[in-house]
């Protein structure tokens, strides 16, 4: 490792280990999972409804996955564990670079691997549970045999499994994240600037995306643009549906978060 790798990781162990960061993983985690689960009952229901006027084809929600659908899923998992790990939140993962040490401190180094790790762990636990639930969903809303599946039918399910378990725990690709990082790899001093300035691009900028997708402005966005790239075929009616049930699923929780603080249930932080 050279001296901005061993700089950055000096950086990123400062911040990362403090317990305030684990505490705040598990909780954002938690916090957006009713958003979800939410989104996913209001786009069932807009998937039969769809589906009954012969404008969709393919569903992919259920109101309840049976639990038949809900081991296979769970049996699933294991074989595409690694692969979802993959894009962590807090750094470019690269598995030839994860198994060097960066510290020539040995304890240092346990203590940055251990707490990455840890990191990796919280969000598994999360991934599982969006994974199984979003692939033992699909399979159900398509009543498919899973004595009989064939390989096309499951790497499609997974597929759909997979972006929504990335999307929910912020993992997923993001154009603006890669960009954002390629400029900082110019040179060393592009390197300590935007690690200094931006030291993670990736998680905040899914962050901004899922708050704005889950909101009010999400939906306008949804029935507007989301109406124009369905009618173009750039999107399928379930991703459509999806996407009208995310901003309705937010601007929901939104309005009941208002009335709560309106009654003096909800209240923000303390003044000073």
């Amino acid at each position: 490792a050279d001296w901005v790798e061993k700089w950055d990781a000096w950086r990123y162990l400062a911040m990362l280990t403090n317990p305030t960061t684990h505490i705040r993983n598990l909780a954002g985690n938690a916090v957006f999972m009713p958003a979800v689960r939410f989104k996913d009952i209001i786009g069932a229901g807009m998937e039969i409804a769809a589906q009954k006027r012969g404008h969709l084809e393919e569903r992919t929600k259920v109101f309840k996955v049976d639990k038949t659908y809900r081991d296979f899923a769970l049996s699933d998992f294991q074989s595409i564990k690694k692969e979802l790990s993959k894009g962590s939140k807090y750094s470019e993962k690269d598995e030839i670079k994860d198994m060097r040490a960066v510290f020539g401190n040995k304890y240092l180094e346990t203590v940055r691997k251990f707490n990455f790790k840890l990191l990796e762990m919280e969000d598994g636990k999360f991934l599982k549970m969006y994974y199984t639930h979003a692939l033992g969903s699909y399979l159900a809303a398509n009543k498919v045999d899973l004595n009989t599946i064939d390989d096309t039918a499951l790497q499609k399910a997974r597929a759909y499994a997979f972006d929504e378990a990335q999307k929910a725990t912020y993992r997923d690709a993001s154009k603006i994240a890669q960009k954002l990082s390629s400029a900082a790899k110019t040179n060393a001093v592009t390197r300590v600037a935007f690690g200094g300035i931006i030291p993670f691009t990736k998680t905040p900028i899914n962050i901004i995306k899922r708050g704005i997708e889950y909101s009010p402005l999400g939906f306008l966005e949804a029935v507007t643009r989301g109406t124009y790239q369905l009618k173009k075929g750039k999107i399928s009616a379930a991703q459509f549906i999806d996407g009208v049930a995310a901003g309705l699923s937010g601007s929901v929780l939104f309005g009941l978060g208002m009335w709560l603080r309106s009654l003096g249930v909800l209240e923000g932080a303390l003044g000073d």
